[in-house]
């Protein structure tokens, strides 16, 4: 929680991933967790904005830590 990840890719259905990139989680894409609920689902931050997901949906998002940015660049 709290860490920027790399999404590695979204496990759904086509019509399911189609909404998540209209979101913007993406594979190759930055989000931080920024709460989670007792049920399982979480808050995620994406760029400056923030969404909600359940927990099954949450489940089906692969991530993986972000390498550090050392050039100076956004992520």
């Amino acid at each position: 929680m709290g860490q920027d990840m790399r999404v590695t890719g979204v496990r759904m259905d086509e019509r399911h991933v189609l909404r998540m990139l209209e979101l913007g989680i993406r594979a190759g894409g930055l989000v931080r967790v920024t709460q989670r609920s007792n049920f399982g689902g979480r808050v995620i931050a994406i760029g400056t904005g923030r969404i909600a997901v359940d927990a099954a949906t949450a489940q089906s998002i692969t991530v993986r830590p972000a390498e550090p940015n050392t050039h100076g660049e956004q992520s």
